[in-house]
């Protein structure tokens, strides 16, 4: 089980090894905006094989040389054709998107936080 509260950050991609890709929401505004904001929690059962990805906006937000922004389909698009990579494989290959979608010139920071839900030991 994954507790997650996206203060303002609606960069998280959940990929079941079962089903479709999808995007959860932000359960509140950014963090210091207001004194008075309430954080919601989002709670995820991950079965085995299922992937959490967090991103940061460089990637989503990356611009081409004809200034179109890469965006979250086609982010997710690279996640769904992860499928059968390893986890490993598959940051790598959204940082290269993320570079080859540039042309190289990546206007902010790209980071990439990837988990996997994998069997117990001994199971």
């Amino acid at each position: 089980q994954v507790r997650l509260a996206c203060a303002g950050h609606p960069l998280v991609v959940v990929a079941p090894a079962a089903g479709e890709v999808r995007r959860l929401p932000a359960t509140g505004p950014p963090i210091g905006v207001s004194d008075t904001a309430r954080f919601g929690e989002e709670v995820l059962e991950l079965a085995v094989g299922d992937r959490l990805l967090v991103l940061t906006d460089g990637l989503s937000e990356a611009l081409s040389p004809a200034d179109e922004e890469l965006g979250m389909g086609r982010v997710m698009r690279v996640v769904e054709a992860g499928y059968g990579r390893s986890l490993a494989e598959l940051v790598e290959t959204l940082a290269e998107e993320g570079v080859r979608w540039s042309g190289g010139r990546l206007q902010d920071d790209v980071s990439v936080l990837a988990l996997e839900r994998t069997p117990a030991e001994g199971a």
